[in-house]
């Protein structure tokens, strides 16, 4: 429970990041975390939704639940997590990134502490209040990995934290936070220092490689826009490494504070495997070796997808460039991502493992 805990602090210290909870059993995983929200970090029960999103038709419907109303006015709950995102269509996909882009007021900082106006149906307005502490959590299961969320969507959500329910009944460390009545005042003191903490052009540099050279990965050439990290992965990587500098060094605000290669991999571990999966090409995620065992039909379709592949990667000459295709789809095989529940995601990243070992942290 300690990673949500902390994962939870950095994502508010912030005021406008949002994270992911992977997890082996989101129904399980769902309850411990809200019991940390009441029982840690003290929140009551109003601050807090739950939203099943498979059960939300209309964009007026979640924004009911993800509000309270009082004195003729909403107010968003500080907490809201969204459950079963990865089993929506494609379109629920863009009204739940439109809905966001509302509430993030399209990045204009100017507007900061002033009421919300989100459009819902026939061009009806509705002015929300934000709340100090605020963010949206998506609650993901391992079992939904192959389904694939709407990519701008995606890069709406800061980075993926791993959850396993399993091994955390078996350590039993659901009950060692104890509770923090000064939780909420703790993390608006930290974000008032966030500009504090201090990094080195030398740390700035390793951020900047860690980025170039996972959006030059061969992979990456697969699905470009996909795969490769977004340039606001640069502002990412900086806010974490400041946020989890801060949470960790609570007692030691009072010193000067600064970012180490440490911190930068933790950051890129988390935020990389989130947002880097270049098995959104499914023509090239896809086996398709023809078979005896399939019918014929079947087989033409795979000839149909492993010829184009051959052509893509005999066009693809920046990145696969004098390969042979078979090792080429032996090398695709071998990097899809595999079950690691280890892992921020659940599953294992391949750029970003070797993007790690690649490029060396200054000393």
């Amino acid at each position: 429970m300690e990673n949500l805990y902390t994962a939870l602090s950095i994502s508010l210290i912030t005021d406008d990041k949002r994270f992911v909870i992977v997890s082996d059993d989101s129904n399980k995983a769902i309850p411990k975390f809200t019991s940390m929200l009441v029982n840690t970090c003290s929140f009551d029960t109003s601050q807090y939704c739950v939203i099943d999103l498979l059960n939300v038709h209309t964009t007026i419907d979640l924004i009911h639940q993800m509000t309270n109303f009082r004195d003729n006015q909403y107010f968003l709950k500080n907490i809201i997590i969204w459950q079963n995102v990865q089993y929506l269509t494609t379109n629920q996909h863009k009204s739940l990134y439109k809905l966001i882009l509302q509430i993030d007021q399209f990045g204009l900082r100017g507007v900061r502490g002033k009421p919300i106006d989100i459009a819902i149906v026939n061009d009806e307005i509705i002015s929300i209040n934000r709340p100090q502490l605020f963010t949206i959590i998506m609650a993901f299961d391992y079992k939904a990995f192959s389904k694939k969320l709407y990519i701008y969507l995606k890069e709406k959500f800061w980075f993926a934290v791993n959850y396993n329910n399993v091994e955390e009944e078996d350590e039993q460390e659901s009950d060692g936070l104890p509770q923090d009545s000064q939780y909420q005042e703790t993390i608006l003191g930290l974000r008032n220092s966030l500009a504090d903490v201090f990094i080195s052009p030398d740390i700035k540099g390793y951020i900047y490689s860690l980025i170039v050279f996972t959006r030059c990965h061969r992979l990456a050439s697969l699905s470009p826009k996909l795969t490769r990290l977004p340039t606001m992965a640069i502002d990412y990587m900086h806010d974490f490494c400041k946020c989890l500098a801060l949470w960790k060094n609570q007692l030691k605000l009072n010193q000067e504070l600064f970012i180490t290669p440490a911190y930068v991999k933790l950051a890129f571990r988390k935020i990389g495997y989130w947002l880097v999966d270049w098995e959104y090409n499914e023509m090239f995620a896809k086996d398709t070796q023809s078979s005896v065992l399939v019918d014929d039909d079947s087989n033409t379709l795979n000839n149909e997808i492993d010829y184009q592949k051959r052509l893509e990667i005999s066009m693809l000459t920046g990145d696969w460039y004098g390969s042979d295709y078979f090792f080429v789809n032996e090398y695709l095989k071998s990097s899809k991502s595999k079950l690691d529940k280890k892992s921020p995601t659940g599953y294992t990243n391949k750029i970003i493992e070797d993007v790690i070992s690649s490029v060396r942290p200054p000393l």
